[in-house]
């Protein structure tokens, strides 16, 4: 029986010499809406979750590419937007060029960072989810127009906006977040804001949050309401805003894989996704 040793030595021989390029993800769900994106690109691309039988996240996926390629396997890692915050890299957090985000490299070489929070943000496709309400939620059979649904998210979007400078504040005072229901229930950014306010007064937290509320909203702006939820969905939690659509439009499973099915099928990826898969596929 081959021992753990061997297998590991077999993993990495497989890695140095199949010609194909490893990318390391930050867990097993973005691994699986991956693989759901680009699964023909299995002959030069294997995708792999950092995860494992530990937790993931940017500093395993770090890890993992570097100890790679210390063995001559080419390696490359994508980690969420919000890596950039738990790293204290504020200057490229605060970026709202994209760019100039895109092509600056805050983790080295062979790391990348998504330019919106985390891999849920890319899943919210209006054009997609008018699909999926169609044999799901409170509005079907009928559904709802995406340029409706555009307007909704962005109004999800800017309603977590305090939520998320509460939650900047905590992070900078090495403080636990608010969870993710938090003010779920409430309906405009101005209750949450008074709700939060409230938090940080009560819990005797200082922080410039005014300040902080005012950079997350200066990435609201686009042409119509379907591309400042975009924009302003760089620095807006995924999984928050997943849990307010979920509740809104009455759905009881989770649809993330079924969403990234329907991406791919609409061909609603993201272009930076397929820019950046091309630039890791064509690496020497």
């Amino acid at each position: 029986m081959a021992t753990f040793k061997s297998l590991n030595k077999s993993a990495n021989v497989d890695g140095k010499y199949s010609g194909r390029k490893r990318i390391y993800l930050e867990s097993d769900e973005d691994l699986a809406i991956f693989e759901r994106w680009f699964f023909d690109e299995g002959e030069f691309i294997e995708f792999k979750s950092s995860s494992g039988n530990t937790s993931g996240g940017c500093t395993r996926v770090k890890g993992l590419v570097d100890k790679d390629r210390s063995l001559g396997i080419i390696s490359f890692g994508i980690v969420d937007r919000d890596a950039l915050m738990r790293e204290q890299k504020w200057d490229i957090f605060w970026e709202s060029d994209n760019e100039v985000f895109l092509n600056a490299r805050p983790f080295g070489a062979y790391i990348r960072s998504l330019s919106r929070w985390e891999i849920e943000n890319y899943l919210l496709e209006p054009e997609v989810i008018e699909t999926l309400l169609k044999d799901y939620g409170s509005y079907s059979p009928k559904g709802i127009e995406k340029e409706k649904l555009a307007g909704k998210l962005l109004l999800h979007s800017e309603s977590l906006i305090p939520v998320m400078a509460v939650n900047i504040c905590l992070h900078n005072e090495g403080m636990k977040a608010l969870s993710p229901k938090y003010a779920i229930d409430e309906k405009t950014p101005e209750l949450i804001g008074e709700k939060c306010r409230k938090h940080l007064d009560n819990n005797k937290i200082k922080c410039d949050y005014e300040k902080i509320r005012q950079q997350l909203f200066s990435f609201r702006f686009g042409g119509d309401d379907h591309e400042i939820f975009w924009n302003l969905s760089r620095v807006i939690d995924g999984k928050r805003l997943f849990l307010r659509f979920d509740k809104e439009f009455g759905l009881k499973e989770d649809h993330k894989y079924h969403l990234a099915r329907l991406i791919r099928e609409k061909g609603c990826i993201a272009s930076e996704l397929f820019t950046m898969i091309q630039e890791f596929k064509n690496a020497a």
